[in-house]
């Protein structure tokens, strides 16, 4: 093994975590040059000093079930130190990097590929890892050959095109993988922070120096996942295993602080419930995954939204209900729209439902301003129950790569793997309910048959009027129990009779009712000849789904101007419509008495005139039979 002639005082040897990771974003720091801080001596690098390299991770999801192999591509050879004037600790100034000889060949190849440049840096010629810890860590060092490392690293840049992964991917990454035969197994031992709670696995008894750590965990194994592209990073240094560098971020060596990057998507509906004819307003909800070393035209992250038949899908000239995608809350443009909306196409058929694609990989690769790593991603739109299908749902399903540097060419011409991931909660699913109607005689509560009853929607959910609405049809299950019709309904009828049943005797129970107002109005009186009802009211119900648990609604009656309809008291139904057999059983207060009074001052008027006019018959009759 041979060193560089230059011994590099200034050399990072954490990177930056956008230029390195898919899915385990290395923390970044570095060394300065000697010219900003000076140097207290060398540190005792020791004989066989051992370090370790620690995974750290925000939750369990990306350390339980993967696995790692770890491979030294650079030696330290020289260090120097510098005491903290504060804290008097010992921090790094200076290290010299050099690059064994069972990798010298693989790294001075990936160096060429990953930059473009056809020799090595001057003074690093037989020392290609010493040139990647030069020129490719980020930050900005100067040295006498005015030598100037790479700046396309740099994580606030939210770039991820940078030289250092394409030649962490040269070296071990699924596409070429040139060192794959040098990794070797490493059995890490878990932790769990006491105080966070954050998983952690550390590699002990590593021989010093610069490694990079493969992740071969089988992508079939992970759900929501990705397995991470090579990460580069560098233990701590000397005998003191010293970890932090003089005036640098404050990140230590040793350390990747991995992000709990799982892919995932939710859906929700602003509404509980919608009726026939409403709008319903929907977002799904993703973010942009890290795509390190993923290739364009084999990268996949497509959302495909699935609303069942029964919606009807928005017209692109309705831009109060079309699709609308942001990014952090900024709409994204209509071209960039349009290269990602694939497909919208409505279903024509029960048994199908819509499909509405989103091809977002093509796209997060070429936009990358416009899609940053780890932005929100907001697909909000809306759909109108046509009330053509009850129990209407919507789904979303969200495909992605898992598997970094796959391309179809390198995977035996077969598509490379990918996962599915599906909201927790499962579809979308508007709320229906429902309500028993009882009708009964006013003046002993007996139950009645054979009464006749129409339900009209005159409101919808939101309370907005529904226009030229019909009474809407129903179908018989049997026992007084109704559901509403749809279009695979046989056999629905507007009118709902209530039948002689035992079970449910004067009582009409209705299924699957979205919440709204509906205007129910009795069309035929019981068939009892003795309980013939002389009133049959119309009234307003009021479904509403309830506050603080959406499963459940609450019932509000608008009575009839007879107070023959009310919110019932029994627990066997949720409204009551009385029935009475005489006109003088009608209430004689509020204003259905004075209707009723009104309607007895006119019979008795017209009593009084039919008496009058009788009489004076009567006295014309008496004065013709006098003469």
């Amino acid at each position: 093994m041979q060193v560089g002639t230059s011994i590099r005082k200034g050399v990072g040897l954490a990177v930056s975590a956008a230029a390195l990771l898919a899915l385990l974003p290395l923390g970044a720091s570095g060394a300065m040059a000697d010219d900003v801080v000076a140097n207290d001596g060398y540190v005792d690098m020791g004989t066989d000093a051992k370090a370790s390299i620690t995974l750290n991770a925000k939750a369990d999801s990306y350390l339980n079930g993967h696995s790692f192999k770890l491979l030294r591509i650079g030696t330290y050879e020289r260090a120097e130190k510098n005491k903290d004037k504060i804290t008097g600790n010992d921090e790094i100034t200076g290290i010299q990097v050099g690059t064994p000889d069972n990798v010298k060949g693989e790294t001075k190849t990936a160096y060429l590929n990953a930059t473009g440049d056809t020799s090595l840096p001057a003074g690093y010629e037989d020392n290609p890892v010493g040139a990647v810890a030069t020129k490719m860590l980020g930050f900005k060092v100067t040295d006498d050959k005015n030598l100037t490392p790479n700046q396309d690293e740099t994580a606030s840049t939210g770039t991820y095109e940078g030289k250092l992964r394409n030649f962490a991917q040269e070296l071990a990454g699924d596409t070429k993988g040139t060192l794959n035969g040098k990794f070797e197994g490493a059995t890490g031992t878990m932790a769990t922070d006491p105080n966070t709670g954050a998983p952690s696995v550390k590699f002990d008894g590593l021989a010093q120096g610069l490694y990079i750590v493969k992740d071969v965990t089988d992508p079939a194994t992970l759900k929501g996942a990705q397995v991470a592209i090579p990460m580069v990073v560098g233990t701590a240094v000397g005998v003191d295993n010293l970890d932090s560098f003089a005036d640098a971020s404050g990140m230590k060596l040793g350390v990747v602080n991995m992000k709990d990057d799982v892919v995932s998507i939710n859906k929700t509906m602003a509404e509980k419930s919608l009726s026939t004819g409403q709008w319903g307003h929907f977002t799904v909800t993703t973010k942009v995954p890290l795509t390190t070393g993923f290739t364009k035209g084999d990268y996949k992250f497509t959302v495909t939204d699935s609303p069942s038949y029964g919606f009807n899908l928005p017209d692109s000239k309705d831009t109060d209900h079309y699709y609308k995608v942001t990014v952090n809350n900024k709409e994204i443009t209509s071209d960039v729209l349009e290269g990602i909306l694939t497909t919208a196409t409505q279903s024509s058929s029960m048994d199908q439902t819509s499909s509405i694609v989103f091809e977002f990989g093509n796209a997060f690769l070429d936009h990358k301003d416009v899609f940053p790593y780890g932005a929100e991603i907001k697909i909000t739109y809306a759909l109108q129950n046509s009330g053509k299908q009850r129990g209407i749902q919507n789904q979303v399903g969200l495909e992605h790569s898992t598997q970094p540097g796959c391309t179809k060419a390198n995977n035996n011409g077969t598509e490379c793997p990918s996962d599915h991931v599906t909201p927790p909660n499962g579809p979308v699913k508007p709320k229906t309910y429902d309500f028993k109607l009882g009708n009964v005689l006013r003046t002993n509560g007996t139950k009645l048959v054979g009464s006749k009853f129409t339900i009209t929607l005159v409101k919808d959910a939101s309370g907005a009027d529904v226009k030229s609405s019909t009474p809407i049809k129903f179908v018989s299950l049997g026992n007084n129990v109704y559901t509403q019709a749809d279009d695979a309904s046989t056999g629905s009828d507007q009118t709902l009779t209530i039948n002689d049943s035992a079970a449910k005797k004067g009582i009409l129970e209705l299924q699957d009712i979205d919440a709204g107002t509906y205007e129910i109005q009795q069309i035929g009186a019981p068939s009892n000849p003795h309980l013939r009802a002389v009133m049959l009211p119309k009234f307003n119900v009021t479904l509403t789904p309830n506050a603080s648990n959406s499963d459940n609604v609450d019932i509000a009656v608008q009575q009839d101007a007879w107070h023959l309809a009310e919110k019932a008291s029994a627990t066997d139904y949720n409204v009551v419509v009385n029935n009475v057999p005489s006109v003088m059983q009608l209430p004689l207060t509020g204003g259905a008495g004075i209707i009723l009074a009104i309607i007895v001052a006119l019979v008795l008027a017209a009593l009084l005139g039919v008496t009058v006019v009788m009489k004076r018959r009567h006295e014309a009759a008496a004065s013709r039979t006098r003469v």
